[in-house]
């Protein structure tokens, strides 16, 4: 209606106001959602979404590879990990998913 763009976080409106990438959060995302979210984001027509970068947890990341249907032990686990938050904040960006599978597979 003014032609001002909204801010992709606004509350309720905004397109990644169920987008996290914090460890604690995701961790707390996964075990009950209404530890940080008010209404499930059906309800709106959205969905939620965890990225994976340099903030990212062991719970988080575990849950993500899940998803993707690849599973992996925890003792590598911990190593991948390290190496995504270090690749992550070497790139200054978050892993798509598709660059996660093909990260976990060097």
């Amino acid at each position: 209606v003014s032609g001002i763009p909204l801010s992709s976080r606004k509350p309720v409106v905004g397109k990644d106001i169920f987008t996290c990438e914090s460890g604690i959060h995701i961790d707390g995302l996964i075990k009950n959602p209404s530890n940080y979210e008010p209404f499930d984001p059906a309800e709106v027509s959205m969905r939620r979404k965890f990225l994976i970068g340099k903030k990212t947890g062991r719970s988080a990341l575990r849950h993500k590879l899940r998803s993707l249907r690849t599973n992996t032990e925890d003792r590598v686990l911990e190593e991948l990990l390290m190496k995504v938050k270090n690749e992550s904040s070497r790139l200054k960006a978050s892993f798509t998913d598709e660059e996660l599978l093909r990260f976990c597979s060097i």
